[in-house]
């Protein structure tokens, strides 16, 4: 799990080939969406809390967009 910025400097997770986008924070848990959320309406979403992944729901309806991690550690 790695956490990079995109061009536009807003932060994505990359994790398992996939990047998420932030989505809110509730309690300090990070909720994260697919990046082809909206484009092609991947349902998949991610919750972490620190470096800790808590919940994974739904599998992509996509293929990954990444062969390996990458990227720095962007500032939360």
């Amino acid at each position: 799990m790695n956490f990079t910025n995109t061009q536009k400097g807003k932060c994505v997770l990359i994790y398992l080939g996939f990047d998420y986008l932030h989505f809110r924070v509730t309690n300090g848990i990070i909720t994260c969406r697919c990046q082809q959320s909206r484009s092609i309406k991947c349902k998949s979403m991610m919750k972490t809390q620190g470096e800790e992944i808590i919940q994974e729901t739904t599998s992509h309806c996509h293929d990954s967009l990444h062969t390996e991690d990458k990227g720095q550690y962007c500032k939360k």
